[in-house]
């Protein structure tokens, strides 16, 4: 889990051009349907949002070669959901990525 928090951090959050610095990640072990939950903050539009973390999941995030890799995009009107499952020959791991637009769940 550290592994991937410092590598979503850096990829999403750390001087972004989308996703703002008021964006969070929480390690979950206790959560086995989201080990990771990250919630990121934009003030772009949620489709295009939505578009840059797949780009970025898929040049830097993803493993290497995945033997099962499952994203599953909910859109609502308010944010973005995307649940993944990602498994390696050795590894396994699930996330939640929640994209919204100026504020964080801590807020809520």
């Amino acid at each position: 889990m550290l592994g991937f928090h410092h590598e979503i951090s850096n990829a999403l959050i750390h001087d972004n051009p989308v996703f703002n610095s008021k964006s969070r990640i929480y390690q979950q072990p206790e959560s086995p349907e989201a080990l990771i939950r990250c919630d990121l903050i934009t003030s772009e539009d949620l489709d295009r949002a939505a578009s840059y973390f797949y780009q970025v999941w898929y040049a830097e995030l993803r493993y290497e070669n995945p033997v099962l890799e499952i994203l599953d995009l909910s859109r609502r009107r308010t944010d973005a959901a995307i649940h993944a499952l990602t498994i390696s020959p050795h590894n396994a791991m699930t996330f939640l990525f929640i994209i919204q637009r100026g504020i964080s769940h801590e807020s809520i």
